[in-house]
């Protein structure tokens, strides 16, 4: 599951700087990116990786997240189908308040 969580976040984090990188391309005012068929590549790759380096790690949190939480309820529905977990309030039990014993 943590291979297709890095996959995912990887696939994502790309997409991100190829778009970026090809606005920057599209938009290139001042003559940044490139200029009569030279390259600027460290300026261009560094846009690039500055938007793929914070969508990778933050879907790669997001989907650490959404696994954890998934394996916690399913470890929680295990447990209730076996009998292990207590699915009650803790406090005092509902047939508490009506015995006359007390």
């Amino acid at each position: 599951m943590m291979r297709k969580n890095i996959l995912v976040s990887a696939i994502l984090g790309l997409l991100g700087a190829v778009f970026v990188m090809n606005a920057a391309w599209e938009h290139n005012s001042q003559g940044e990116i490139h200029v009569d068929g030279v390259i600027n590549w460290s300026y261009w790759l560094l846009i690039g990786f500055s938007w793929f380096l914070p969508i990778f790690i933050c879907s790669l949190l997001v989907g650490w997240l959404v696994v954890a939480v998934i394996g916690l309820f399913s470890i929680r529905k295990k447990k209730a189908e076996q009998g292990g977990v207590d699915n009650q309030l803790p406090g005092p039990s509902r047939n508490d308040a009506f015995d006359c014993n007390l």
